[in-house]
């Protein structure tokens, strides 16, 4: 590497007036700038050095409209996605063309008044208990104040899972919750007020799958799958991906790197486009399993046990 030194000295120009003068060598251009003053001529020495530290980390300084924040959120991403062999564009691309918006912002407290009349209705035809009623009319006006978040579509896993467990609820009173907020999910998802995205239908998921007895694990992106599958792999049978992960990844690159491992892991891939309009994807191949999106709860866990009994002998 170049020399990237450099020093201040006082200097006297043809003209008998003293100066000082910064000199040095930047990325091998001769440096050598006259101030009339010592600090200035300091100044000047810290911002070359700042440059040459740059150049050696291989950074460099720009001028974006970006704030600072989003400048290390840029860097965050582009870190993520350096081991995809893809560009940033192209991931963002794609990110566009599957992401869908619910219908509606729904404000929290005005679902949760539909909800309980909804049940009300449900009551007068007979479908459900008076006790029942009176607990889900409890647990539902508690939630908007457990959870203060504008609309449905924010609530997330964390703040469910704290509303579940605030009052250290014992076992039967947090399945109680569960079991109450999860018909209010799949009643907001009928209603697109969530989409299949947002963690909290991701968070529905979970716990319907595992209402059905099944073992789930979770995990927030592709990268997050990969590590969890490290310790877990040999015990995983089927894995339920979305064609395009937070971190850039495809479902189906992830499929693939798990499936290079595990021949007999069964995959299921949903997408809220049609299979049809997915041509940049590959076909898919025997073990996998392709759902639009939203599909009926029931049709995902039909889908599970078919796949699991294609691997019984």
């Amino acid at each position: 590497m170049p020399n990237q030194s450099f020093s201040v000295r006082r200097f006297k120009n043809r003209n008998g007036i003293f100066s000082w003068r910064v000199d040095g060598q930047l990325n091998g251009v001769r440096i050598r700038r006259n101030f009339k003053t010592q600090e200035e001529a300091a100044a000047e020495m810290a911002g070359l050095e700042i440059k040459a530290l740059q150049l050696a980390s291989n950074l460099c300084a720009i001028t974006t409209c970006l704030t600072e924040d989003q400048v290390r959120e840029a860097e965050s991403v582009f870190r993520r996605i350096a081991e995809l062999g893809r560009s940033l564009s192209s991931c963002v691309d794609l990110a566009l063309a599957h992401d869908r918006e619910p219908a509606c912002r729904k404000p929290l407290t005005e679902a949760v008044a539909d909800y309980i009349a909804f049940k009300e209705h449900e009551l007068e035809q007979d479908l459900i208990s008076e006790p029942y009623l009176v607990r889900l009319r409890r647990e539902m006006n508690r939630l908007p104040k457990r959870c203060p978040v504008n609309s449905v579509s924010n609530l997330t896993p964390a703040r469910l899972v704290a509303y579940f467990e605030f009052g250290r609820a014992s076992r039967k009173t947090y399945n109680n919750r569960r079991g109450v907020i999860s018909g209010f999910l799949k009643f907001a998802m009928q209603r697109e007020w969530l989409v299949e995205d947002e963690a909290a239908v991701r968070e529905f998921t979970v716990m319907f799958l595992k209402e059905q007895g099944y073992r789930v694990l979770q995990a927030a992106s592709g990268q997050d799958a990969m590590e969890m599958w490290k310790w877990h792999g040999p015990r995983v049978r089927l894995l339920l991906t979305d064609m395009v992960l937070e971190d850039g990844m495809t479902g189906l690159e992830l499929a693939a790197k798990l499936r290079a491992e595990n021949r007999s892991l069964r995959v299921i891939c949903t997408s809220g486009h049609k299979r049809d309009d997915m041509r940049h994807f590959p076909e898919l191949a025997e073990g996998y399993l392709f759902l639009q999106k939203p599909c009926r709860p029931q049709t995902l866990v039909a889908a599970v046990r078919a796949l699991l009994d294609e691997q019984q002998p």
